[in-house]
């Protein structure tokens, strides 16, 4: 789960290696969590930003947890496409559909 001032790492190759949560966009909550939109701050510039993994563990329908050991970010324009043309890291499936990513030109690795 991601609050204001959780510090992330960026998954992509747009420029900056970590950025800080600033805002959560949508409707008002006290958490972020894979899939939802921030607003990150990052080498003094502001970006929009997709939640990529978080650390908390999360439950699968099998009865198994997965558990990522970082908090990670996704760069990306006010329309949704990536600021960067690569995406390194563990990607959720939440995030790998249309409606929250527009992966067409990003090569994931």
């Amino acid at each position: 789960m991601i609050q204001i001032r959780t510090v992330l790492k960026v998954l992509d190759n747009s420029g900056p290696k970590t950025a800080r949560c600033i805002g959560i966009l949508g409707p008002p909550k006290k958490f972020a969590t894979v899939g939802d939109k921030i607003v990150v701050a990052a080498e003094g510039k502001v970006y929009h930003g997709i939640v990529a993994c978080c650390k908390v563990e999360k439950k699968r329908p099998d009865g198994s947890f997965v558990r990522i050991d970082q908090n990670g970010v996704i760069l990306v324009e006010s329309n949704g496409k990536p600021v960067g043309n690569r995406v390194f890291g563990v990607l959720s499936d939440r995030v790998k559909q249309p409606e929250i990513l527009s992966l067409g030109r990003v090569k994931t690795i």
